[in-house]
């Protein structure tokens, strides 16, 4: 039986009957690599699937390094290295790269070697992702330095060292009460920062306890 008979008649017979049938085909020649892969994939087993690719494979039937990777899937996997070796196709170092996890590693250098093809070997992505989080714990944070200052020691340093408004009379750090003499600096009242000395109730330096003074 030739290939075009078995192919022609493929979907009239039952299943039992496609696979009983793959070992009466005896001729490849003109089989579209398309046909066999649509056929081959029809089969639910892997059995079946690496019979009907190793028996086109001796026909003469070749593939592309992409219907390589289509149909490598579904064949036995004892079969693999000899469906990628004998398929005919020219590997790309994508295409190896992927065959790296169902492959032996001599049977994907060998690939590359006759594709003429660089090939650095697989390594093991979850232990350079291991070393990178390694290294990183490993290295020392540099801590930020502080000034010990915090926010309001800060802006009263920094009003301290401008000298204010020219003022020789500087705020003590403490509220006296006498609002009338307190000099030019920051405060806070009704909500909001202000700077100058007509305040009311205080400041942030500890209060006025005298509302009405100015």
């Amino acid at each position: 039986m030739t290939w075009q008979e078995y192919y022609d008649k493929f979907y009239d017979w039952a299943d039992s009957t496609q696979i009983k049938k793959i070992s009466s085909i005896t001729d490849f020649s003109g089989a579209d690599p398309e046909e066999v892969i649509d056929a081959a994939l029809s089969f639910v087993d892997e059995a079946p699937t690496t019979r009907l690719l190793r028996k086109a494979l001796d026909g003469g039937v070749r593939f592309s390094a992409d219907e390589v990777l289509e149909l490598i899937y579904d064949v036995r996997e004892d079969f693999r290295s000899y469906f990628a070796e004998h398929a005919g196709a020219v590997y790309a170092e994508e295409h190896l790269d992927e065959l790296s996890d169902l492959l032996p590693e001599d049977t994907v250098r060998e690939l590359a070697r006759r594709c003429g093809v660089h090939y650095d070997g697989d390594y093991d992505d979850d232990a350079l992702v291991e070393e990178l989080i390694w290294d990183e714990e490993e290295t020392p944070a540099v801590p930020r330095k502080k000034s010990g200052l915090g926010f309001f020691g800060t802006l009263f340093a920094i009003l301290d060292a401008s000298g204010g408004s020219g003022d020789t009379h500087r705020h003590g750090g403490k509220c006296c009460g006498d609002c009338s003499k307190c000099p030019p600096h920051y405060g806070y009242r009704y909500g909001r920062w202000y700077y100058g000395r007509n305040h009311v109730y205080g400041c942030e330096f500890g209060g006025n306890s005298h509302p009405g003074k100015t």
